[in-house]
């Protein structure tokens, strides 16, 4: 991604500085996410 101005950038909830650019990508299956059971998106 590229951005117009510096931005702050955090890693895993840590303050890593400003960028004015950076590469990501996604794990599949990499990250479980709990939601209510009674949530409208819960499977």
């Amino acid at each position: 991604m590229r951005l117009s101005r510096p931005e702050a950038l955090e890693i895993d909830g840590d303050t890593f500085g400003e960028a004015t650019a950076f590469n990501a990508w996604v794990v599949p299956g990499g990250l479980t996410v709990r939601v209510p059971a009674e949530h409208p998106l819960a499977a």
